[in-house]
């Protein structure tokens, strides 16, 4: 597909009134509205919401899969959905840098980007305790998929402490075999609760 990736950043009050001018479309739970997220009060007047933004909404709405993930324990942290519908993605992430405001990326980009528009989020040498949690959900299901992995030493470790040290293509080939269970139908691995971001 030669759709191109469509990327839009913005503060978090101004995410909040387009959200506002598209009332059908909500924010996954997952995301928002939480701290640096709020909820939009109503509909402002003279608001424009850019049709790329309505797009991105509608397919995290309405997707056939979504990962949902969360970069935590620390600065900068990162949560959001990745979702797919048919031969496109689309991408909501709240992001919280270490010297600045809060702010909101949207995306719309080939489906097959889907993994690497996680990965993309994901600090390239994470400190010591720094958290990557993500999720795989259908919808109207509970998540079929989740995995937890922490950093020690530059790396990230799925499970418990003296595992194996992953790579970024470890966490990448994980992350593309549920995807890819997950868009299949098919359970990638049992799901295990591992909490909320």
């Amino acid at each position: 597909m030669s759709l191109p990736r469509l990327r839009r950043r913005v503060d978090v009050l101004t995410f909040a009134s387009w959200r506002a001018g598209l009332p059908g479309l909500a924010v996954p739970a997952w995301i928002g509205p939480g701290p640096g997220l709020p909820a939009p009060a109503g509909a402002p007047r003279g608001v424009t919401v850019p049709p790329m933004a309505g797009a991105a909404l509608a397919v995290v709405n309405d997707p056939r899969v979504s990962v949902l993930f969360a970069v935590r324990g620390g600065a900068p942290a990162s949560t959001g959905c990745v979702a797919l519908a048919d031969e496109v993605a689309a991408a909501l992430v709240r992001h919280e840098p270490v010297d600045e405001a809060a702010w909101v990326e949207i995306a719309l980009i080939p489906v097959e980007r889907a993994v690497d528009e996680v990965v993309r989020w994901l600090p390239p040498d994470p400190a010591d305790g720094r958290l990557l949690v993500a999720h795989l959900a259908r919808p109207g299901e509970p998540p079929g998929w989740s995995c937890r992995w922490t950093a020690r030493g530059g790396s990230w470790h799925e499970g418990e402490p003296g595992d194996h040290p992953a790579g970024p293509a470890d966490v990448v080939d994980r992350l593309r075999s549920a995807l890819c269970a997950g868009v299949a139908g098919r359970p990638a691995r049992p799901w295990a609760p591992v909490g909320e971001p």
